[in-house]
C-alpha cells in the first residue's frame, strides 16, 4: 500500500494541471464555487447537484434551480451573509441552510463565504459548502438523549447521583436530597464513603474498586446512608461507570432507593422466625442454627453438650379448663421460670406448643446437665398463679449427650424421646437418652419400615370373633380384627403396631386395606349364615380414618366395587371419636346410614359420651365395654350399671353387644337383663378367615341349652 510522501528540502510542490483539478473537483464530497461580488455565480462544482437537488448529474443542476431549493426561512440569512463577506476583502462569513432536494429529503448545509477579490487567480467570492445533515442529526439526538436525562435525572422519584471517579459527588437530584435530608451544597464535592456506615463501608469500597477496574460492568448493594438528621437509613444502591469511547473511566452514576420500610418488615419477620413472639425464647430455627453451629465447632466437640427437651405437664388441661389465653399467660411465665435457673451459656427455646429445648454448651461432666434438669423440674413443679388460681403442672424432661457421631436431628429426637419416656414413667421427672431407649427407637423404625412393606405387599390380614345372639344362640356375623401376618415374625397384634400407624399417618392407607378385605370376606359368605343370611362384618375405624375428608366416598366406593350389601357393613367408632365436631360428625354417620351402613358405638361406658347426648346421633348399635362385663355376677352394683345401658340403649331403638363375655355367668347375666348379643372367649377367639368360615356352619343349639 502506498504512503503519503513529503521531504525536508526546500523543493516546491508540483503545480497540478487543470484536467486533475477537475477530477477532484468531480469526485469531492463537499461544494466549490465562485461569485462575482454582484452576487452572480460564476462556477458552482458538481456537488452541487448532489447537495441541492439529490442529483448525481452535474448538468441536472441550474443556478436557478438550486436557489429554489433553498428553505424560504433560509435565504434572508444566507443573502445577508454574502452582503458581509463581499463587504470586507479576505472576510470569511459562515452559514447554514436547509435545501429541499427533488425527493422532499431535507438537507442541512454548513458553508462560508470568503472574499477574495483582491487575488488576481480568483477575483471574487469563494464559496464552499458540505453537507452536515447525519452530523445534524446525531447532535439533534444527543441534545434530546441529553434533554431526556436532564428530565429524568431531575424528576426522578428515586435518588439519583453523579460522581467522579473517586466517588466525589458533583451533582444531585432533589429525590437524593430529600431522601438523605441535605441541601445539594451540603453532598457536592464529598465523598459517598462520608455518608456510610462504617459497617457496610469495607464491602461498598471494595465493590467500587471492582467497577472502576472493568472486573464487574455494574454493582448493586444494601447499604446505610447517614441522614441529615443523625440517622441512618437502608438504601438500595445501584452504581454503574459512563467510560469514552476508548473505554476509560469518566464518571459514575449512582441510584439510590429508600428501602428502610422493607429492610423493616424483612427484620421483623426474621424476629419472629427467630424468636418465640409469646415468650421471647429462642424459636425452632434460631436454636437448630445454634446447635448446627455448636456441633460444627471443633472447640465445642471438644468439651461437653446436651440437649434437654422440656415437655410441660397437663398443659392441655389448662387450655381446656381456664382458656388459650390462660395457657398463654403460664408459657411466658414458665419461660421465665426456664431462664432464672440456666446458666449464662445455654440457649433456650420454645420448640413448639408447650415444649421447650435448652442447648447446653461447655459441660464438665454429665452431672451438669443432670443438675441443671433438677433445676428446671423444681421450678415447674411450683404452683403458678393465673387468673387468681394456682395451677400446678410440672415437666417431663429428656436429655440427649452428645457424642462424635452425633447431628443436630439425632439429638433434639433423642431428647424428644427420652422426654417421652419420662412422661410415661409418671411424668415430672428427667430421663436421659441411653442404649435401652435407643433399641426401642430402633425397633420402632425397624417396625415402621416393616409395616410400611405390609400395607404394599399385602401382608395385612383379618381375623373375625362371632357375634351371637342371646335369644337363638346363632351367629349373627363377625367383628373384623386386624392382624400383620409378618414373614419370619408370625402373627403380629395390632397393639404392637397400631400406634406407629397412627403416629406415622399409615392408619388411613390400613384402614381402607381393612374395608376391603372385609368386604371381599362378606362377599364369600353370601347367604352363609344360619338359615341363609348373610352374616353382618363389623369393622373398627379410627378417628384420625374418620377425620379423613374422602372418607364417606372411599368407604361407599369401595362396597359397590365388592358388589356387596351395604346394610351386611357396621363401623365402629369409640365414644371420642363422636365426641368431636358434633355437627361434621353427624352429618357423615347420616350419609353412612342413608347408604344403608349400620353404626355402633364401640367400648361404651369409657369415654365421655351420654346416651341423653347419642341420642342426636343415627346409631344402631351400642357395644358395651369388657370393663363392665368382667365382673358380672359379683357385686349387684355392675349388675345395675349394665342393666341401665340396655333399658336406656333399647329406649332409644339401639340394639346392644356385650364384649368380653369369657363365662357361663356372664351369658346368663346378660341373657338375663335382655342384652341382643354377646361377643368374647367363651363362645371363640378371633378366628382366621378359612376357621370363620367352619365356624358359621356349626350347630350351637346345645350350647344354647347348655348356656
Amino acid at each position: 500500500m502506498g504512503q503519503l510522501q513529503y521531504s525536508n528540502d526546500n523543493s516546491t510542490v508540483q503545480t497540478l494541471d487543470a484536467r486533475c483539478l477537475t477530477a477532484l473537483l468531480r469526485h469531492s464530497p463537499d461544494l466549490v464555487g465562485l461569485l462575482e461580488l454582484d452576487g452572480q455565480i460564476r462556477y458552482l462544482s458538481p456537488a452541487a447537484a448532489r447537495i441541492f437537488t439529490g442529483s448525481s448529474e452535474a448538468q441536472a443542476f441550474t443556478c436557478d434551480l438550486g436557489l429554489r431549493t433553498i428553505h424560504p426561512d433560509d435565504v434572508d440569512a444566507l443573502s445577508a451573509a454574502f452582503s458581509d463577506a463581499a463587504a470586507t476583502l479576505g472576510a470569511k462569513i459562515g452559514f447554514n441552510l436547509r435545501a429541499t432536494q427533488s425527493d422532499g429529503d431535507i438537507r442541512h448545509i454548513s458553508g462560508n463565504f470568503l472574499n477574495l477579490a483582491d487575488d488576481p487567480d480568483v477575483s471574487g467570492i469563494a464559496l464552499y459548502c458540505n453537507d452536515v445533515t447525519e452530523h445534524v442529526a446525531f447532535v439533534a439526538t444527543l441534545y434530546d438523549a441529553q434533554s431526556r436525562f436532564e428530565e429524568a435525572f431531575e424528576h426522578a422519584p428515586i435518588g439519583m447521583a453523579l460522581a467522579d471517579m473517586s466517588g466525589r459527588f458533583f451533582r444531585i437530584n432533589p429525590a437524593m436530597c430529600s431522601m438523605l435530608g441535605y441541601d445539594p451544597d451540603e453532598l457536592i464535592g464529598h465523598r459517598f464513603s462520608e455518608f456510610t456506615h462504617p459497617a457496610d463501608l469495607t464491602n461498598n469500597n471494595a465493590l467500587h474498586d471492582e467497577l472502576v477496574t472493568r472486573q464487574r460492568p455494574v454493582y448493586s448493594i444494601e447499604k446505610r446512608y447517614r441522614h441529615a438528621n443523625g440517622n441512618y437509613i437502608w438504601c438500595q444502591v445501584n452504581v454503574s461507570v459512563v467510560r469514552d469511547s476508548d473505554g476509560n473511566p469518566l464518571y459514575e452514576i449512582g441510584q439510590l432507593f429508600d428501602i428502610s420500610e422493607q429492610r423493616s418488615v424483612a427484620e421483623a419477620l426474621e424476629r419472629e422466625a427467630r424468636y418465640d413472639a409469646l415468650t421471647g425464647l429462642a424459636a425452632r430455627k434460631l436454636f437448630l442454627e445454634a446447635l448446627e453451629r455448636t456441633l460444627t465447632d471443633p472447640r465445642q466437640r471438644n468439651s461437653g453438650l446436651a440437649v434437654l427437651f422440656i415437655d410441660l405437664d397437663h398443659f392441655k388441661h389448662v387450655n381446656d379448663t381456664l382458656g388459650h389465653s390462660a395457657g398463654d399467660e403460664l408459657l411466658v411465665v414458665g419461660a421465665k421460670r426456664l431462664e432464672s435457673v440456666l446458666r449464662a451459656t445455654d440457649l433456650a427455646c420454645r420448640f413448639g406448643g408447650d415444649e421447650f429445648m435448652v442447648l447446653c454448651p461447655d459441660l464438665e461432666s454429665p452431672s451438669d446437665v443432670a443438675s441443671l434438669a433438677e433445676r428446671i423440674r423444681t421450678v415447674m413443679e411450683q404452683p403458678f398463679r393465673i387468673r387468681n388460681t394456682d395451677v400446678f403442672i410440672g415437666a417431663s424432661i429428656g436429655i440427649a449427650i452428645a457424642d462424635d457421631a452425633s447431628t443436630s436431628s439425632t439429638l433434639v429426637s433423642q431428647a424428644d424421646s427420652a422426654a417421652y419416656r419420662a412422661k410415661a414413667r409418671g411424668r415430672n421427672r428427667y430421663e436421659v437418652f441411653d442404649d435401652d431407649l435407643r433399641n426401642i427407637i430402633s425397633h420402632r423404625l425397624e417396625l415402621e419400615r416393616g409395616l410400611r412393606f405390609a400395607i404394599d405387599h399385602n401382608e395385612l390380614v383379618l381375623a373375625y370373633q362371632p357375634i351371637i345372639a342371646t335369644d337363638t344362640n346363632q351367629i349373627k356375623g363377625f367383628e373384623a380384627l386386624l392382624r400383620w401376618d409378618r414373614p419370619g415374625h408370625g402373627i403380629v397384634m395390632p397393639m404392637e403396631f397400631l400406634p406407629i400407624a397412627e403416629e406415622r399417618d399409615l392408619i388411613i392407607p390400613i384402614g381402607y386395606q381393612v374395608f376391603e378385605l372385609a368386604c371381599k370376606q362378606l362377599k364369600q359368605w353370601e347367604g352363609c349364615g344360619p338359615n341363609g343370611v348373610t352374616p353382618t362384618v363389623a369393622v373398627n375405624v379410627s378417628a384420625r380414618q374418620f377425620s379423613d375428608p374422602d372418607f364417606s366416598d372411599r368407604v361407599e366406593a369401595i362396597i359397590t366395587a365388592a358388589g356387596v350389601d351395604p346394610k351386611q357393613l357396621t363401623v365402629e367408632l369409640t365414644e371420642t371419636t363422636l365426641m368431636d365436631d358434633t355437627a361434621a360428625t353427624a352429618a357423615a354417620l347420616q350419609r353412612m346410614r342413608t347408604f344403608g351402613i349400620s353404626l355402633a358405638i364401640d367400648d361404651f361406658g369409657t369415654g365421655y359420651s351420654s346416651l341423653s347426648y347419642l341420642r342426636k346421633m343415627p346409631v344402631n348399635t351400642v357395644k358395651i365395654d369388657r370393663s363392665f362385663v368382667v365382673d358380672l355376677g359379683g357385686t349387684a352394683a355392675d349388675a345395675t350399671i349394665v342393666a341401665a345401658v340396655i333399658y336406656l340403649s333399647h329406649a332409644l331403638g339401639m340394639s346392644v353387644v356385650a364384649e368380653g363375655v369369657e363365662t357361663i355367668d356372664h351369658v346368663q347375666a346378660l341373657t338375663a337383663l335382655g342384652c341382643d348379643y354377646i361377643q368374647g372367649y367363651y363362645y371363640s377367639r378371633p378366628l382366621m378367615p378359612d376357621v370363620a368360615t367352619e365356624f358359621l356352619a356349626q350347630d350351637r343349639t346345645d350350647r344354647r341349652a347348655a348356656a
